[in-house]
């Protein structure tokens, strides 16, 4: 993964020259519970330091970014550009009938990102490639439209014999330098929405545009909503385009709170927005909590989509000074786990969600029963404990290694 091979880069010595690694984008998210041993804003700006210094572009909750999208959502663009690959080598072997099949259907794959940053130019280099091709089986009419519609979304990309045929280059000349008719096209779709016409914004919904008889692409923008896309091809009667919008599930949990009690099924949704939504590499969840009457940073690593986590790692140290190096331990402890198969547990984990009581505190939990003493699970925790969670207790610059596999430090127990 590019931020693991970043952080490992950046922990070895420099010996060689290579090609650089981009700096993997890290957000760091900080609860706490009641009374915790250093405030929550110090802890993430301790783990954030600690994550820079290791070489990642660390951000404190990081807030959504415009334009970022899942992955899944972009594998449009592979498809249709394959299509249109496959299509344009065809033409070129002088089989026209199936290059225009491979290029049309590059084209409606192509739909479904026309909205998205670099929709509009491989929509018109599709159209542009499968404008050459009907020219070539004499449909100059429909060959002229499609020259047309790709100009339009993409004004700047030239066309000339470097690439194309004189016929094709000639025939391109002609076919946007002609005005066919302007009619006006309603265009409606949720009130407010923004309405963009060959990449072009024209207002807000619902909407009355004047454009030329022929293809032209329609999008409508809304926040909080999938944004639409259709292409149309407009008549001289004119006509009306309605453009739907969905609620998009990922801004809406992008923005909602990741606090102290979120259950997994929740975390998840949440924690895998703000990765797509921040546009992210990987996302730490960490809370600074009291163990065994010292302070403690617990902290889980989560990335991907679907979203998947490390098991939670649990760094124990002094007092408020060694706050740095426990976020400087805990960063180094997280990079190197690589079982990221786990859902955010974090926010729930009885630590953080019950929480130790400070010491001297006089409110404590009740004592354990016998099935819960931690040290009759500690005998049988490899076989019957599936997730255990790594300690390390830093006290300057020692740091010493301990398992804890106590069924109620995992919300197993009643309190």
């Amino acid at each position: 993964m590019r931020w693991a091979l970043a952080c490992a880069a950046a922990l070895a010595v420099a010996s060689a020259a290579g090609p650089a690694v981009a700096a993997p984008r890290a957000g760091i998210v900080v609860r706490a519970a009641a009374r915790p041993p250093v405030p929550a804003r110090a802890a993430a700006e301790a783990v954030r330091a600690a994550a820079s210094a290791a070489g990642a572009d660390a951000r404190v909750d990081p807030a959504p970014i415009p334009g970022a999208v899942p992955r899944e959502r972009l594998r449009p663009f592979g498809r249709a550009r394959a299509l249109a690959d496959e299509g344009w080598r065809a033409y070129k072997r002088v089989e026209p009938e199936f290059a225009e099949a491979r290029l049309a259907e590059a084209r409606r794959v192509a739909l479904d990102v026309l909205a998205l940053d670099g929709g509009a130019e491989l929509m018109a280099e599709i159209s542009l490639r499968l404008a050459a091709v009907r020219l070539y089986r004499g449909r100059a009419r429909e060959a002229d439209d499609d020259f047309r519609f790709a100009h339009a979304l993409a004004p700047d990309r030239p066309v000339t014999t470097a690439e194309f045929r004189p016929q094709v280059v000639d025939a391109f000349a002609r076919a946007i330098a002609q005005s066919p008719a302007e009619v006006t096209v309603s265009v409606s779709a949720p009130a407010g929405a923004a309405i963009e016409v060959d990449g072009r914004p024209v207002g807000a919904a619902p909407a009355a545009v004047r454009v030329r008889v022929g293809r032209h692409a329609f999008v409508a923008r809304k926040p909080g909503a999938l944004p639409a896309a259709r292409v149309v091809s407009v008549t001289a009667e004119g006509g009306a385009v309605e453009l739907a919008l969905e609620r998009d599930p990922l801004a809406a949990a992008a923005v909602a709170p990741l606090d102290v009690g979120v259950d997994e099924v929740r975390a998840a949704q949440r924690v895998e927005a703000r990765i797509v939504e921040a546009d992210l590499d990987l996302l730490v969840l960490a809370a600074p909590v009291w163990r065994g009457g010292a302070p403690a940073l617990v902290g889980q690593r989560c990335e991907g989509t679907p979203v998947a986590c490390g098991p939670v790692v649990e760094i124990r140290f002094a007092d408020a000074a060694g706050l740095a190096g426990a976020a400087r331990a805990l960063w180094v402890a997280l990079v190197e786990r690589r079982d990221l198969r786990f859902p955010p547990t974090l926010l729930a984990d009885a630590r953080v969600a019950r929480g130790e009581p400070p010491p001297g505190d006089r409110t404590a939990r009740p004592a354990r029963r016998w099935w819960q003493s931690r040290w009759l699970w500690a005998g049988v925790g490899a076989i019957a404990i599936g997730a255990v969670t790594a300690a390390v207790v830093t006290g300057g610059d020692d740091a010493r290694a301990i398992v804890d596999v106590a069924p109620c430090d995992f919300g197993a127990c009643e309190p």
